[in-house]
């Protein structure tokens, strides 16, 4: 099991660790988050977060670098919002995106396998000044896991700008938030530890 403090009041999140808090490995990467295939650079960075000690950057890179939340389930029933907060590192970053990789399978999810893949939103811009940003998404039919993709694409625009993210939320069925499971604290952080009495699992 890990030990450790979400430090965002995300009650209702569907999202391991979206406060960017934990890295309990140390290895600089947020736990329960990834990178996109292939070889993309970030950091967790404790200048000047949103909320709490720790926020992520996201490096420009020549190709799209892409940041992946933790798996969770979906119901092409529902949908799904997702929100955060960004910056640039200096000047105006022109080109973030959200977006989604849906999966047949947990297995799946975790191992990045066989997504289908879409843009929430795109060509989002940001200042060096905290910003709110999200969007909404609704599974295709036949989706059973989901998770969201901030990406940064702001090479290909010329700006050349780091991104930051901090205090990111996921939830479904309604816009204020005030919906679902909290799976996000009723989960082992990694899918090899224990269950914990009164853990709740999918």
């Amino acid at each position: 099991e890990f030990s450790g403090v979400d430090g965002y009041g995300d009650s209702g999140s569907l999202i391991a660790n979206g406060s960017l808090e934990l890295d309990l490995n140390s290895d600089t990467e947020p736990d329960g988050w990834d990178h996109d295939t292939g070889s993309h650079n970030g950091t967790i960075s404790s200048s000047s977060s949103y909320n709490g000690d720790y926020h992520y950057r996201i490096d420009a890179e020549t190709a799209e670098n892409g940041f992946q939340t933790s798996c969770f389930p979906v119901s092409d029933a529902q949908t799904y919002y997702i929100d955060l907060y960004a910056k640039a590192a200096a000047g105006v970053l022109s080109h973030m995106d959200i977006n989604y990789m849906e999966y047949s399978t947990r297995a799946n999810c975790e191992a990045d396998s066989a997504a289908g893949v879409g843009v929430v939103t795109s060509g989002l811009t940001t200042s060096t000044s905290w910003a709110e940003f999200g969007g909404s998404y609704s599974p295709d039919t036949g989706a059973l896991w989901l998770k969201f993709e901030i990406e940064n694409n702001d090479l290909s625009s010329g700006t050349n700008q780091d991104l930051y993210i901090d205090a990111v939320r996921v939830w479904y069925n309604t816009t204020t938030g005030a919906g679902g499971l909290d799976l996000a604290e009723t989960h082992p952080m990694d899918k090899d530890d224990e269950i914990e009495l009164g853990q709740i699992v999918s």
